[in-house]
């Protein structure tokens, strides 16, 4: 393990190539001459290509002729004897790395009658534990099996269903504890995954006749507790899943109010904003805070904010499967929003604890890119990242019957992701709408390949917001004081959109 007294720093950057700092005090007390030696004791010298000074430090770019691993207990040694373990750098960023620990296979949790299934990707790590809690708070740890590819797994008994779960590695010398990155069921505020058979919170679904033709679509965005919150709506379960339920609902003066209201406007499709656990509002408390959602945390749980009981993980699935069946059985659609391009914390996230550096984009200097404006750019075109957006697509439209979902920001995401989302959705339901924000922002990804409105006739199936139309209705939302045809700038209608 790497101490703080180590005499100097090692990073595989790819699988042949070792950079190595030193500190500016020994510049003129080695000799450049390092070996490798790998958790089998096999040693291999190091070939130097170069070295110069950078800030505090003295940077040597070594090169070896075997190559390296990701996950393995590897020491670099100079000649001197002083040696140092080698950590993870740039090399997970690299296509080698995709193509040797990319896994194409079932991660997360699986249930059989009489045992648990947990996997998780971790190619990072040379040591992986399962952590378990019961409701007493009573911690044990069960060491996992490392398999091919980065994957690492455990199998437990059923007995263990209901308890809370974390994994603890040890990646580059530090043990990281975190929760699983695909976890569908989580405690209050998110602190902890819990083992949930789906099963156990299964709920009807209600089929809705097809839509014919996606023009036909008449979409309302909504947002979970402005639907019922005011005092005046007339519904029980204010700001919570359970308000979709209710039926014959009117507000004081006897308007109609809730669904009844929602679906007499003529729309076919409710779009809810951000159901997914995210950060924000404190879960359970009466002024928990406000939030719109878009501060992801567990993309695959549902939030506990909009539960009537926080405190109890299947209450919050089991009512949101009700709400979502609910707006199917008054005619409706429901259409998820996706917002897979960020994080809400980066250094917090499941994904970076776990890989580091992996699922977030880089700019040239190694810092995290921000097209999002929010501190992180998720790395879609990752084979590991592309997969855990496909799959959660796929755990969505299967397990809770979502129709269709909104991409927030989709211009950060690339489009050949974006293209395999439409043929995963459309072969669970063939009316699937997808469409979502394809603004060019600032990130690292080619401007070819990112999925943004003016790369629309790349990826037929998929709709994009328009803002060219929508300041000409209602004007601009950047320049104060520019009126759309709406707002009575009739001269609107005499300018030809912008091309």
């Amino acid at each position: 393990m790497t101490s703080v007294n180590s005499p100097f720093e090692a990073y595989l950057d790819d699988l042949h190539t070792i950079t190595i700092l030193l500190p500016n005090e020994r510049r003129h007390s080695f000799n450049k001459s390092f070996t490798v030696t790998d958790e089998n004791g096999n040693q291999s010298p190091l070939s130097m290509s170069d070295c110069y000074d950078i800030e505090n430090f003295v940077k040597c770019i070594c090169h070896s002729s075997v190559q390296l691993k990701a996950g393995a207990r590897q020491i670099v040694s100079d000649s001197s004897g002083l040696s140092t373990d080698l950590m993870m750098g740039a090399v997970i960023r690299t296509q080698a790395f995709d193509e040797l620990y990319g896994y194409d296979g079932k991660l997360g949790v699986q249930y059989r009658e009489k045992e648990i299934t947990l996997k998780v990707w971790v190619p990072t790590a040379v040591e992986v534990r399962l952590i378990l809690s019961d409701p007493l708070g009573e911690k044990s740890e069960i060491p996992m099996q490392k398999w091919e590819r980065g994957v690492w797994e455990t199998v437990i008994s059923s007995e263990h269903r209901g308890k809370f779960y974390k994994y603890r590695a040890l990646i580059n010398g530090k043990w990281r504890e975190a929760a699983d990155p695909y976890v569908e069921a989580v405690s209050k505020n998110g602190e902890w995954g819990v083992l949930i058979n789906p099963s156990d919170v299964h709920v009807e679904k209600i089929p809705v006749p097809l839509l014919q033709q996606v023009t036909d679509a008449i979409i309302y965005e909504l947002h979970v507790r402005d639907f019922s919150i005011h005092p005046n709506s007339g519904l029980l379960a204010k700001g919570k899943y359970r308000a979709f339920t209710e039926k014959g609902t009117f507000t004081k003066k006897g308007f109609t109010s809730g669904m009844d209201y929602i679906k007499s406007l003529g729309v076919t499709h409710l779009e809810l904003l951000p159901v997914y656990d995210f950060e924000g509002v404190a879960e359970g408390e009466t002024d928990g805070g406000y939030n719109w959602g878009y501060n992801p945390v567990h993309f695959n749980a549902p939030e506990g904010s909009y539960s009537s009981d926080p405190d109890n993980p299947a209450a919050r699935i089991r009512e949101l499967k009700e709400c979502i069946q609910a707006i199917h059985a008054s005619g409706l659609k429901m259409i998820m929003d996706g917002v897979y391009n960020h994080v809400y914390n980066m250094n917090l996230s499941a994904f970076e604890k776990l890989v580091p550096g992996y699922f977030f984009r880089m700019d040239e200097y190694g810092y995290p890119s921000n097209g999002t404006g929010v501190g992180n750019d998720f790395a879609s075109e990752r084979r590991m990242a592309r997969k855990f957006i496909l799959d959660s697509v796929q755990f969505w439209m299967e397990q809770y019957d979502v129709d269709g979902i909104r991409f927030d920001l989709m211009g950060i995401l690339d489009l050949d992701t974006m293209r395999k989302v439409r043929a995963l959705a459309v072969s669970i339901k063939e009316d699937a709408i997808l469409l979502g924000e394809g603004w060019d922002l600032s990130t690292p990804l080619g401007a070819e390949r990112k999925t943004t409105i003016n790369n629309a006739k790349k990826i037929p199936g998929v709709a994009f917001f328009n803002d060219r139309f929508r300041d000409m209705v209602k004007g601009s939302t950047f320049l104060h004081g520019d009126r759309g045809f709406s707002m009575g700038d009739e001269g609107k209608k005499r300018k030809p959109l912008r091309h």
